[in-house]
């Protein structure tokens, strides 16, 4: 479904869609593309293989290459006149914050789903078909909450809705750890819903936020940085989340003494054989959700910390403001 729409857009955008004319001239900066998708892939690689497998020297290296890549990229925007990704914009206290929030928010929320959906079906052993409906309900979610954040951000304010959404965020990641190591999908599908309801509050205010935030001729790149903020964050989540809970898994195995028996496919094979596999998939399953459970505190952690963080710089954001409208009139 989102192929067609993406095609299309790219076949007309170009030609209904207005812009600068020396901005459309101006070639695509593959240079900077080219390091920002290598770099993240070589870093997340070179991470990935020194946490989970043997370090090798070929996956330092790769670690290596890939960070000197991402300084490259972030070298290249802060020198160019017209950057790609116009990295200035962090450097506006009013803006930090919220893309921050952004990103982190959505690294969080994107890490999280894919750990949960495999839970459903390996643990709990659903079908897939059965497990996207559990999760069917957080679209609905999505749809009632969205705008009711926008009402409460016109009644209380974005300062307190989007710390308040973030800690909302927090509590549901609780939720979600309280799970058992069986038969916990409907205390994690709750706890998934409470973030969801927490993240869909917000999302729209943020970035509204963001783009009020900044002066109208800034609005677009601004807009576009939250995006990819956003965007980024999904798969850095993904990618960051999904190492801590191979390593959480591993360590778990391995300390019940039954590492040697398991293949690489372990929890697929079990999955399909849980009647037979005994103590061993009990074993399993119940890493894979400690795994699980280890992720969910501490990403309730890094959200709790965070609405904190958003809050206090929300506040002073406003306090300059204020400062700096009495000094102008």
């Amino acid at each position: 479904m989102v192929v067609p729409v993406a095609a299309l857009v790219i076949l007309l955008g170009p030609r209904f869609i207005p812009d600068d004319a020396v901005r459309a001239r101006r070639p695509m900066d593959l240079p900077s593309i080219a390091s920002l998708v290598l770099g993240i892939l070589a870093v997340m690689y070179g991470v990935k293989a020194e946490l989970t497998t043997n370090p090798t020297l070929w996956a330092l290296l790769v670690l290596v290459i890939g960070t000197g890549l991402l300084a490259g990229f972030v070298i290249r925007q802060l020198t160019r006149d017209e950057p790609l990704l116009d990295l200035r914009v962090l450097g506006r206290p009013e803006v930090a914050p919220l893309l921050v929030a952004l990103f982190v928010t959505a690294l969080i929320m994107g890490g999280v789903q894919p750990l949960l959906t495999t839970y459903l079906q390996t643990v709990q052993g659903l079908t897939p078909e059965v497990a996207a409906m559990w999760l069917l309900p957080q679209t609905a979610i999505i749809v009632v909450v969205s705008p009711v954040g926008a009402l409460l951000a016109a009644r209380i304010g974005a300062r307190a809705l989007i710390p308040g959404g973030i800690a909302v965020m927090s509590v549901g990641l609780t939720v979600m750890a309280q799970a058992p190591d069986r038969n916990g999908a409907l205390v994690l599908v709750a706890g998934y819903s409470i973030a969801v309801a927490g993240m869909g509050a917000i999302y729209a205010v943020l970035m509204n936020t963001v783009v009020g935030s900044v002066p109208p001729r800034l609005s677009g790149i601004t807009a576009a940085t939250a995006q990819t903020a956003n965007e980024l964050g999904i798969a850095v989540g993904v990618a960051v989340l999904g190492i801590v809970a191979a390593v959480s898994y591993r360590d778990a195995v391995a300390r019940t003494g039954l590492a040697h028996r398991l293949p690489p496919t372990v929890t697929v094979a079990l999955a399909e054989h849980a009647r037979t596999a005994g103590r061993l998939a009990d074993v399993v399953f119940a890493a894979f959700a400690g795994a699980l459970r280890v992720n969910s505190y501490a990403c309730a952690a890094v959200l709790a910390v965070l609405s904190v963080l958003v809050a206090a710089s929300l506040r002073r954001g406003a306090a300059t403001a204020v400062v700096s409208s009495r000094r102008s009139g």
